[in-house]
């Protein structure tokens, strides 16, 4: 097995931190604008079957099981499958402290066979429409759990209050989206060795003050948010790896108070999951994303029903 450090960059410059970025963006303050990128990207990982990026997840607990919430065709893709181990890194590393010589880069790991996900049998639908939601429970007591709690030490109370937060998802005084997840491209290996892997996860959170929600006739619901690309900021040419990144809705922080530091519990939900990209001329159009009523009416109930099974790991194949 080879020693995989992976290195989690969050970029603090503001033209790594947007999608279509308003004017009234820069009028933000510097530290508010960390803030906000720090406390969106916190909960949300990557996915890194056997050291190959594959997608990204968001840490959850629900009714006190930890797990990690993604997109369904993550977790039943090959490489996920067939991986021995599913690796992700805890810790934020700034870009400064990448070449800075008492910098310990760290990741952590656990055994696949290790792990159950919910659904256990892929949902009938399609690559467009979904239904396209797993969750990856995360057994207690491992040194997996132990190492992101302790970085990342609230894990999103999915299950807490869902009406409320549902209907705060839905509230259009929330006025933007942002869409936190870990595009392959922007990724990059460093000098790896037969024995030693070193690459750095580039971590952004794109932000959108337009998009566009439709609700279907099964209960599921959606967010297209379009690639904006007018505006000077560094965007992938695809965003293969956001799949199962978070998609969160937040009030508009360009009426807030100019003195205001950092987001409070109130000022962001967790909205929906991102899991596919609508192409147009060969280059992503939009990024969509399951809805509020997909997560927190649809999803979470069934969760919660198979949580309370008591279920059998799988022989690894």
């Amino acid at each position: 097995m080879l020693n995989h450090r992976l290195i989690w960059r969050i970029d603090s410059t503001a033209s790594r931190s947007g999608w279509s970025l308003p004017p009234s963006y820069w009028r933000l303050s510097e530290g508010l604008r960390i803030n906000a990128l720090q406390t969106l990207a916190c909960p949300v990982i990557a996915i890194v079957p056997d050291g190959k990026q594959l997608g990204s997840g968001v840490l959850v607990e629900v009714d006190g099981v930890s797990g990690i919430l993604t997109a369904q065709h993550v977790v039943f893709s090959e490489e996920f499958r067939q991986a021995k181990g599913l690796w992700t890194v805890p810790h934020f590393y700034t870009k400064g402290s990448l070449n800075e010589p008492t910098t310990h880069f760290s990741s952590t790991n656990i055994r696949t066979v290790l792990l159950r996900c919910f659904p256990e049998t892929p949902s009938s639908g399609n690559d467009e429409w979904g239904p396209d939601l797993a969750f990856i429970r995360i057994p207690k007591d491992t040194n997996f759990e132990s190492s992101l709690r302790a970085v990342r030490i609230n894990f999103y109370p999915l299950a807490w209050n869902p009406e409320a937060r549902m209907q705060r998802a839905l509230d259009e005084n929330y006025s933007h989206l942002a869409i936190a997840g870990a595009p392959v491209e922007m990724s990059v290996d460093v000098a790896p060795t037969p024995d030693h892997v070193r690459a750095i996860i580039e971590f952004p959170v794109f932000l959108a003050a337009q998009f566009n929600y439709q609700k279907k006739e099964n209960g599921h619901d959606f967010f297209d948010v379009p690639v904006d690309r007018e505006f000077d900021v560094r965007l992938p040419n695809f965003f293969n790896g956001v799949s199962g990144g978070a998609v969160w809705r937040l009030v508009n922080l360009f009426e807030q108070d100019p003195a205001m530091h950092e987001l409070k519990s109130s000022d962001y939900v967790l909205a929906g999951i991102a899991f596919w990209q609508g192409f147009e001329n060969f280059r992503p159009k939009f990024i969509r994303g399951h809805g509020p009523r997909s997560l927190y009416e649809k999803f979470l109930p069934e969760l919660r029903k198979w949580l309370k099974q008591p279920g059998q790991l799988q022989d690894p194949p």
